[in-house]
């Protein structure tokens, strides 16, 4: 989420030395100047180091433009080092300006976004709009909305890396879930199926690309910063994420609803019901999971991502319950299942199998009165209806 920050350049020419000046803007003139060439890691460490070098103390005039070049210089460094507590310092260096100005505001309004802190973020924003002229405004709406959503993403996603041994060496895996600090926690299992379901980078055909992500290792600061990057820019994932976040929101009150037909709703639900494989002897093994079912034989699967997730949501509460109705028929048509491959002397058919699984469990009724009754306990928060 790197945007156009409000910037003024400089590198220092010399290291600082004692203030001939208690005027920090006429001792900046004299310490920089202006550039035009690309600051690379080293120019923007260096700067940062002189920055933390100087002595304030002398200083009793324009030093708010002290710490807008220290939470400048922090923010550069940042984005060299993709380290997190680089973007606290700047917000801190920022905080400390007495008399801020729309490009202050700004600043702090894009830091804090970066962060996934958007209330905070908001806060700023709307000083900005306080502070700026209408006609300076408009032309970064665009720019604005963008950054709104980027922080609406990132505030739901949380990243965990998993470190193991693969001959010798030592290696790293990473997987994104739903934040903990969400305030749409209570709907965490909707959220996780579709974190996990929707981004390209998770698909089958990504391994190379995940191998990359993850050859970032040791590095895990950037290991992460990357991942969310490829996360936040993934145009499947944002709106599905933000659809479900205003159907929260808006408590089924003025949001256009996508309709699908109870058909749709059984036959997605059926499809987490997996049969794994089949033994010589006809056992069955069976899993039903977040990640690995029949969702994506559907055709144009993705048009059902948010109904999946709230079937994938419908399905593991009920099994939290003490007696689990969809448990106890999900054992009924196993049991019937294989004691029908038993007889079939074709008994590796599991793609057959798979399909005859997915039709006994959609048909079911008590498997549909239960799904029924959790979707109108949540018509409220969600973006389709059942017709």
């Amino acid at each position: 989420m790197r945007s156009v920050f409000v910037i003024s350049i400089f590198t220092f020419i010399s290291s600082f030395v004692c203030a001939q000046t208690t005027d920090y803007k006429i001792f900046r003139k004299q310490k920089q100047h202006p550039t035009c060439t690309v600051l690379d890691s080293t120019i923007v460490n260096d700067v940062l180091s002189e920055l933390l070098a100087i002595d304030t103390t002398p200083f009793t005039s324009n030093l708010d433009y002290y710490y807008k070049d220290l939470g400048m210089a922090y923010y550069q460094v940042y984005l060299s080092r993709e380290d997190s507590s680089l973007l606290r310092s700047s917000i801190a260096a920022y905080s400390k300006i007495k008399v801020p100005t729309d490009a202050d505001y700004w600043n702090m309004m894009h830091i804090h976004c970066m962060l996934g802190e958007c209330q905070k973020g908001e806060a700023y924003l709307k000083l900005y709009r306080e502070a700026t002229p209408l006609a300076f405004q408009t032309p970064k709406e665009e720019e604005i909305l963008r950054i709104q959503h980027s922080c609406q993403i990132a505030s739901q996603l949380h990243i965990d890396i998993q470190t193991f041994e693969q001959n010798g060496v030592q290696k790293a895996g990473a997987m994104a879930w739903h934040s903990p600090k969400s305030a749409y926690s209570a709907y965490k299992r909707r959220f996780d199926y579709i974190i996990l379901n929707a981004p390209k980078i998770h698909a089958p055909d990504q391994a190379e690309a995940r191998k990359k992500l993850f050859g970032l290792y040791p590095d895990t600061l950037e290991l992460k910063a990357e991942y969310l990057r490829i996360l936040i820019q993934d145009s499947t994932l944002s709106t599905n994420v933000l659809t479900m976040m205003r159907a929260i929101d808006a408590s089924g009150v003025g949001q256009p609803k996508a309709p699908f037909s109870k058909a749709q709703f059984f036959e997605v639900a059926s499809r987490f019901f997996l049969i794994d494989s089949i033994s010589p002897k006809g056992k069955i093994q069976t899993h039903v999971c977040i990640g690995i079912n029949g969702q994506q034989e559907l055709a144009n699967s993705a048009q059902f991502h948010l109904l999946a997730a709230f079937c994938y949501e419908a399905i593991f509460t009920d099994f939290d319950k003490e007696v689990s109705v969809i448990d106890e028929v999900f054992e009924i048509h196993r049991q019937e299942l294989s004691e029908i491959i038993l007889k079939d002397k074709k008994r590796n058919r599991i793609s057959f199998y798979q399909q005859v699984l997915f039709q006994k469990m959609a048909k079911d009724v008590l498997f549909q009165k239960a799904l029924l009754e959790y979707f109108e306990s949540h018509r409220g928060d969600l973006p389709f209806e059942i017709q």
